[in-house]
């Protein structure tokens, strides 16, 4: 049975995955797929929403692409990985990706 909080993200386990001092092949894996777990808790929390987000669009007659909204999130994107020194280029395919589906489950 698992336990309510094996839902949350845990930004202590993930700090401890970053800093930790266990410099060992199999410590460094075991960190990774601690950080891929939580990586895929968040994107399942984001498709919820997208998905609630595409139901009120639906109530409200409203078009499932907001060209606008995505323009701005890319411009947000950017900054995030600028501010955290990753190649905006790398960012960009992953949120492509993940707004293509985004709009793929909104009814």
């Amino acid at each position: 049975m698992k336990n309510k909080n094996d839902k949350k993200i845990n930004l202590e386990i993930l700090n401890e995955a970053v800093m930790s001092k266990n410099n060992t092949l199999q410590g460094f894996r075991e960190n990774i797929e601690k950080i891929d777990n939580n990586i895929i808790k968040l994107l399942s929390m984001r498709l919820k929403i997208a998905k609630n987000i595409g139901i009120l669009k639906q109530k409200r007659g409203l078009s499932v692409v907001d060209h606008n909204r995505e323009k701005n999130l890319i411009k947000l994107h950017h900054k995030h990985s600028k501010q955290n020194k990753i190649d905006q280029k790398f960012i960009d395919k992953i949120f492509n990706l993940i707004i293509k589906h985004s709009r793929a489950i909104q009814p």
